[in-house]
């Protein structure tokens, strides 16, 4: 069955090594609390939403993070997933407080520097474990900026405004 028509995905993290016999998974999240996504019940395989997988549980042990699908119960299952990226339907996101983002949000968005010496857009952005980096396409180089708010990135609205110099 396909899903595409009812749904727009957005990626939100891959699928790693199963762990146990029962068909878990780690999950590499793109989000500071992966513990949140337990409030989807469905999660999507590819971006074209042919694959869906309904929720069993999502848990946290120490820096790991790992998900539990219901039609999957066995650790062949899971290892069919291993490496598989994983998406949402945009439409359940639940809304942010103000001065936070969606990396969603932010990907395609111009950016421009401080003093209008330069401009770009965010083509991606990276997680570092510190903070986030958007990764920019400005002058036709790639320029990696610190998401640190209020310290580079000095506004977020219709444009991205940065205090960033570059070469």
């Amino acid at each position: 069955m396909r899903f595409a028509d009812k749904v727009n995905l957005i990626l939100i993290g891959r699928l790693g090594k199963p762990v146990g016999l029962k068909g878990h998974l780690n999950l590499i999240a793109h989000s500071d609390s992966p513990s949140g996504l337990s409030i989807h019940r469905e999660f999507f395989l590819d971006a074209k939403g042919n694959k869906k997988l309904i929720l069993d549980k999502i848990s946290t042990s120490g820096k790991k993070t790992l998900i539990k699908f219901d039609s999957i119960n066995s650790m062949s299952e899971a290892e069919k997933l291993k490496n598989l990226d994983l998406f949402i339907d945009e439409d359940n996101l639940p809304d942010l407080p103000d001065g936070k983002y969606y990396w969603k949000d932010l990907i395609g968005k111009k950016v421009t520097s401080i003093d209008s010496n330069y401009d770009g857009y965010v083509k991606e952005i990276m997680p570092t474990g510190a903070n986030d980096v958007l990764v920019c396409e400005i002058n036709d180089k790639e320029v990696l900026i610190p998401l640190i708010i209020d310290k580079f990135v000095i506004e977020i609205g219709e444009q991205i405004i940065v205090d960033w110099e570059i070469d």
